[in-house]
């Protein structure tokens, strides 16, 4: 009975192991795609953002004054800046997120896998 609670004792350390890594490796990976999308190829986030105010002429509907270019085009620049606002709210976002994964499963990984060693070690050495 020992040996059997010893190996599922380990098989836990394993996969709570396997657990850390794969928040390691994703949240690596997630970093390493902002970092390219920051600083590498900043276009491959561009927003194309067609403003739905973008008509030949202003519509002028009754009762409604008709709103004028200048109007409009400022009501584009205000989307655009939201837009590239909330872009930069995500990659933030994004970056927490990844920084939390690794801060938590360095350690989850680090401790569980020596421990399984250790006790794998132990396992051999009493065989």
């Amino acid at each position: 009975m020992a040996i059997k609670i010893s190996s599922i004792r380990t098989l836990y350390f394993y996969v709570i192991s396997l657990i850390g890594l794969l928040m390691i490796a994703f949240s690596t990976a997630d970093l390493v795609n902002t970092a390219l999308k920051t600083w590498v190829f900043p276009k491959a986030e561009e927003v194309y953002l067609r403003c739905p105010y973008d008509y030949p002429q202003p519509v002028a509907v009754e009762g409604v004054p008709a709103r004028t270019p200048e109007e409009l085009a400022a009501d584009c620049e205000r989307e655009r800046e939201r837009a590239l606002e909330e872009r930069v709210r995500g990659r933030q976002s994004s970056a927490v997120r990844d920084v939390s994964f690794l801060v938590v499963g360095i350690p989850l990984f680090w401790f569980h896998f020596r421990t399984a060693q250790r006790e794998r070690r132990e396992e051999k050495e009493n065989s």
